[in-house]
């Protein structure tokens, strides 16, 4: 961002949208317009991008698999959303990061196949997940010549790169670890569906917008912001999540789970919580 945008630029985002990217517009002084969140689908409009744009808007940014929401948007969704900032000469940004944790058999998009690619879309990538090496910030951006250059200064002054421990655990993941890798993949997918199974409970009022990769977002039924019921949870069920008022506004209705370090198994207990919480939570 610090490439492409000045203070009081704009940038386009989809709610619900993660923190780290709302925090870094914020400190650089860049205003998000945000798309508005679709629950019946979890996807973003592109129509409705393209209204948003005006000439202080320099990127649109989009994050697929989504965190939070879980959802994967279709190649001729982010096809939409690049022709949409080819005609408006601007940057598409599509954070991928969890894109080894879907189906491996879904078509993937073909950005990378349009001849001028390099003039418009910025494609981003952590090793975090993948290889679990959270923490230890090692990553990878592809973009044109013109656009690297300008990044190669601000990473100088920056990070300069990752710590070097990182680098050869990911490039040690990159050679030996693909067969483990659609191993995890495939154990994340049966996770997504049994938590999709199990929020089927006919007693139970919590709704699932959809689920994905790590993430499930979740329509909880009180009135009431989402912090409170996320402390209540904590509290009085053991249940962690994360608030929707992190993910942006008018996400107060939301709660985000992350099922990726949870077996199966225990989802049909999950269930069993929530259904208790609405018993006794805000009476």
């Amino acid at each position: 961002m610090d490439t492409l945008c000045q203070p009081d630029d704009e940038v386009i985002i989809p709610l619900p949208s993660y923190f780290n990217h709302l925090m870094w517009l914020s400190i650089r002084g860049v205003k998000p317009k945000f798309l508005s969140f679709d629950a019946e689908t979890a996807l973003p409009d592109p129509q409705q991008a393209a209204a948003l744009i005006s000439p202080r808007t320099r990127a649109i940014v989009l994050v697929t698999p989504n965190n939070p929401s879980g959802a994967t948007y279709s190649p001729e969704c982010i096809e939409e959303f690049y022709q949409l900032a080819s005609a408006h000469n601007i940057a598409l940004i599509i954070d991928e990061t969890y894109r080894d944790f879907i189906d491996v058999n879904l078509p993937i998009h073909g950005l990378f196949e349009h001849r001028e690619w390099h003039k418009h879309f910025v494609h981003l990538y952590s090793f975090s997940k993948v290889y679990s090496l959270t923490g230890h910030r090692t990553g990878a951006l592809v973009a044109g010549p013109a656009l690297l250059e300008q990044i190669e200064k601000v990473q100088d002054c920056t990070a300069i790169c990752a710590p070097h421990a990182g680098q050869l655990a990911a490039l040690y993941g990159l050679k030996n670890l693909h067969d483990w890798k659609l191993e995890k993949a495939r154990e994340l997918q049966v996770r997504a569906e049994a938590i999709k199974t199990a929020f089927e409970h006919p007693d139970l009022n919590y709704r699932l917008i959809c689920a994905g990769a790590y993430f499930a977002y979740i329509e909880h039924p009180f009135n009431t912001p989402s912090r409170s019921v996320v402390k209540r949870l904590i509290e009085k069920f053991d249940l962690v999540s994360l608030p929707g008022s992190y993910f942006g506004p008018k996400q107060e209705k939301f709660i985000r789970f992350a099922f990726a370090n949870v077996h199966e198994s225990h989802f049909n207990e999950v269930v069993r919580r929530l259904i208790g919480s609405q018993q006794e939570v805000f009476l």
